[in-house]
């Protein structure tokens, strides 16, 4: 074997250890569920999500165990939302409201949050994208954690409902981050900030704490915001509670293929860790996950073994988000798609602004 085929062996070999740690820890561990003895009050930003929302509310209504109150924040949409909310909030026992102007320096999503939680009750406030898809027990679940966790903010795993093949592979590509590169129980622990991960389709902050430390006012320029308030959480010396929770809710984020591409380029240069970072990345990724396709055609066996391996890590990071095995096959294509989302990234910051939902952030 060459260097390099050794160096990829290392790093494989060290991707699947963290996979199998993961394994173990996410899989095998077993919540106790308490009988809810906190007040949830669920918090919902939405920016032109009138083809989404109505599904959220739908099944909010049916929860078995009911949040004290559900807040809608309007935030500046103009694709027939605001009218909707106008006829439709009180059939789903909502309140909402139109954000105010947004101050410069503020990302849209992060000035929604900070609005809603200057107005939320509950003992916890869960904020929730206007994507997702909850089971009727999903509010009984997250309310029975919160009862008895001493951890300062909850954060959960979703089912993934792709809108196609691309979408779901870009999706994957996640999973297969975090899982083989990101310990999560680490990701827990106070004080790990390279390990901090959140999903910011589901996260709960205890009232009293959000109150005092108006953590989205804290991140409010951050394109990533979920993670920085996971890192905020654990900078303070406090924990962060990740959920497996497939069974109790769906996501479908994009309509389609050219969708995702554009949210997750949105996303890539802060996930990366800044432009240097992402820039540095583009040949790690080739590195690491395509060389070895070159040396396997050529008929390398070391070659043909990092790719079976690198099939099987994707395939089970898609198993995990409940998406279909053979996702594992098509992991060549997951990682062109993620190389051209992140030179899309590093372009757009390049530039020096990105536009998301019709709004443009200078960078």
């Amino acid at each position: 074997m060459t260097p390099l085929a050794w160096v990829i062996a290392v790093f494989l070999t060290a991707q699947t250890a963290v996979m199998v740690w993961n394994l173990w820890y996410w899989v095998g561990r077993r919540f106790i569920i308490s009988d809810p003895a906190v007040t949830v009050s669920v918090l919902i930003p939405a920016r032109n999500e009138l083809h989404s929302l109505p599904r959220l509310l739908a099944a909010l209504q049916a929860q078995v165990y009911r949040p004290v109150e559900i807040i809608i924040c309007d935030d500046g949409s103009d694709d027939g939302l605001t009218e909707w909310l106008a006829s439709h909030a009180a059939e789903y026992g909502v309140t909402w409201f139109r954000a105010p102007e947004k101050p410069e320096g503020w990302v849209g999503k992060t000035w929604a949050c900070h609005q809603l939680g200057q107005r939320a009750q509950g003992d916890w406030l869960l904020f929730l994208d206007a994507d997702i898809v909850p089971n009727p027990s999903f509010i009984r679940l997250l309310a029975g954690l919160m009862t008895d966790t001493p951890a300062q903010m909850v954060t959960a795993f979703p089912r993934l409902r792709p809108s196609d093949l691309v979408d779901g592979l870009l999706e994957c590509m996640v999973g297969f981050i975090v899982f083989t590169l990101i310990p999560l129980q680490l990701s827990e622990k106070p004080h790990h900030l390279r390990t901090a991960f959140a999903n910011g389709q589901v996260i709960g902050f205890r009232r009293e704490e959000y109150r005092r430390l108006w953590p989205h006012q804290e991140v409010c320029g951050s394109i990533v915001d979920d993670v920085e308030l996971a890192r905020q959480v654990k900078r303070r010396g406090q924990s962060v509670l990740l959920v497996e929770a497939t069974a109790e809710f769906e996501v479908r984020m994009y309509r389609n293929g050219w969708e995702a591409i554009d949210g997750f380029a949105k996303n890539s240069v802060s996930a990366a860790g800044g432009l240097w970072a992402a820039v540095a990345q583009v040949p790690l990724v080739a590195l690491w996950w395509l060389v070895p396709l070159v040396f396997a055609i050529s008929g390398e066996l070391w070659a043909v073994g990092a790719c079976g391996l690198t099939a099987l890590l994707f395939g089970t990071c898609a198993k995990l988000g409940c998406l279909p095995w053979w996702y594992g096959l098509c992991y060549p294509l997951a990682m062109l798609l993620g190389e051209f989302v992140l030179l899309r990234s590093i372009l757009w910051h390049l530039r020096g602004q990105v536009r998301w939902k019709g709004r443009t952030y200078r960078l």
